[in-house]
């Protein structure tokens, strides 16, 4: 973990994101989604799951920006 930026880092992190277009639908006020570029990012979470998903005891870091 990168306390500083709150990424995580290191091998096994994964990360997932979401740009404007593709969450546009999901905003009341289409208005003012219309504007900014499609490209945008919306939100990124990582994640490290150094353990299969199911097995006891395991523990899991994500994070969200």
């Amino acid at each position: 973990m990168d306390w500083v930026n709150g990424t995580l880092i290191g091998n096994g992190v994964k990360t997932s994101s979401k740009t404007l277009e593709q969450m546009r639908s999901l905003f009341l006020d289409q208005k003012a989604v219309s504007q900014p570029s499609g490209d945008v990012e919306i939100y990124r979470v990582q994640s490290y799951t150094p353990v299969d998903d199911g097995t006891e005891g395991g523990l899991f870091w994500g994070s969200t920006i």
